[in-house]
Formats: structure tokens, C-alpha cells, sequence
């Protein structure tokens, strides 16, 4: 079982297959579970419309979707009440007003097929806006910062806890980057589609061993594993990304 309180912030680490995309894809009904509930407070997510689900649910990915129409459209996806103004400061929080604005027809743009006048970056930039608009209750966040710049990730990810703590939006992170994780307050480690362990990020490092540490990524329980020279070595690396981020 797991328990995200109102206004968390929580982090989701595990290796290409562990789960993490299935899970944000059952939290936001693109997957029906197989077994058990999933609850919004106390109401059963089952009875949520789709409209209902479009208004609270937030799903940022990794390599998002995008429409034949324009930029704004894009972002808004549908959501009612939505202004341009709106759809800018979104922009300028997700750092991709920066080129938007020097297009001929700004967040009236139309983007091609897959957005293909848009590189990996723009994509994810515009991508990100979505979450700044309207007032979800839940942002569900992919690997969706994979192809930014480190400087450009690092204002995105700032921007996004700044928002969801003042606007106390529950919040859901997955990623194969530890620094992802600055601002989360719980980290989960998930294995093969189970929790291996969770705990604050001040104290992960007490679970967090064996995980493919070369790649700043970790997964079992400590002291199951035999760990060579090296890997204690990148273990220790890790470890001090941890000090410094906390």
C-alpha cells in the first residue's frame, strides 16, 4: 500500500522497468489496476470523470504528446477559463516563454506533427507549462525534465516546487536523477513494481545501496549485496549529491 499526503512532495527512483511510469499512468486512470483502489481522499478514483480527471490530474512525461494546433492550445488542453496571460506566465515558469515569444505568431503557433519544429528541450519546456494551468490537485511528473540543460532543469524544477508548495498541490516525481529530487520530502525506491523502501531524502541513504551506482542509481535494501572497490566508490559519490542536496 501507499499513502501520498495532500501537499507531498514525492520522489520516485528506480531503474528502466521498475514501474515508475506505470504507476503515475494508474494514478491518472490511463491504466485501469488489475487489483485494489486507488483514492482521492476518500473518494474512489473510479468515480472521477474523465472531465473531473482532466481538471485534477496533471501528467507531465518524458516524451509528451502534442497537437497540430497551437502552442497555447497545447497547454490549455481544453481546460476552460484559461487566458492568454495565464498560458504565458505558465510558459515563462516552464523557461520556454524565453523562445516562444520570439516566434511570428508567439503562443499562437501552430506546431507540426509531434511538435517536429520543436526540439527535445522545447518539447518538455512547453510540456511542463501544462502543469502551471488551472488549480490540479495532483501533478504527476515523468522524467520530464530528461532533455534540459543542467542550469535550465535546475530553474524548472525550482520553479515547479515553488509552485506546488504555495498552492499545496500533491505531487509526484519520478526520475533516474537523484538531483530531481532537491525539494521532494519522501524518496520511494521502486523494484520490479514493489516498494523496495521509502523514507525522507535525510535519510534514504541508509536504504539506497545497490542500484546501479555508476549511473547515480540505486535499488536494494543495504546489505543485501557484495560491493567491490568501485562501487563503493560511486556509492560514496552519491552520497555526497545527497549531502549537498539536503
Amino acid at each position: 500500500n501507499l499513502k501520498i499526503k495532500k501537499g507531498e512532495i514525492l520522489g520516485i527512483i528506480g531503474q528502466a522497468g521498475s514501474g515508475k511510469s506505470t504507476l503515475l499512468k494508474l494514478l491518472n486512470r490511463s491504466y485501469e489496476p488489475s487489483l485494489g483502489k486507488i483514492y482521492i481522499g476518500s473518494e474512489d478514483i473510479d468515480k472521477y470523470s474523465n472531465e473531473k480527471i482532466k481538471e485534477s490530474i496533471v501528467l507531465i512525461s518524458q516524451k509528451p504528446d502534442f497537437f497540430k494546433v497551437s502552442i497555447k492550445e497545447n497547454v490549455v488542453l481544453g481546460r476552460e477559463n484559461i487566458t492568454d496571460e495565464d498560458v504565458i506566465n505558465a510558459l515563462k515558469r516552464s523557461c520556454a516563454w524565453e523562445f516562444v515569444k520570439n516566434l511570428p505568431n508567439g503562443i499562437n503557433t501552430v506546431l507540426e506533427n509531434n511538435a517536429s519544429n520543436l526540439s527535445g528541450g522545447q518539447k518538455q519546456r512547453v510540456s511542463i507549462a501544462r502543469c502551471f494551468i488551472g488549480n490540479p490537485k495532483i501533478i504527476l511528473l515523468d522524467d520530464s525534465t530528461s532533455a534540459l540543460d543542467k542550469k535550465t532543469e535546475t530553474e524548472v524544477w525550482k520553479n515547479i516546487y515553488d509552485y506546488v508548495s504555495k498552492n499545496k498541490i500533491t505531487t509526484v516525481v519520478c526520475s533516474q536523477k537523484i538531483s530531481a529530487f532537491k525539494y521532494a520530502d519522501n524518496i520511494l525506491v521502486l523494484a520490479n513494481g514493489k516498494i523496495e523502501a521509502i523514507d525522507k531524502k535525510e535519510n534514504i541513504e541508509k536504504v539506497m545501496i545497490h542500484y546501479s551506482v555508476g549511473n547515480g542509481y540505486y535499488f536494494t535494501m543495504a546489505g543485501k549485496a557484495v560491493l567491490n572497490q568501485h562501487f563503493l566508490d560511486n556509492v560514496k559519490t552519491r552520497m555526497q549529491e545527497l549531502a549537498d542536496m539536503c
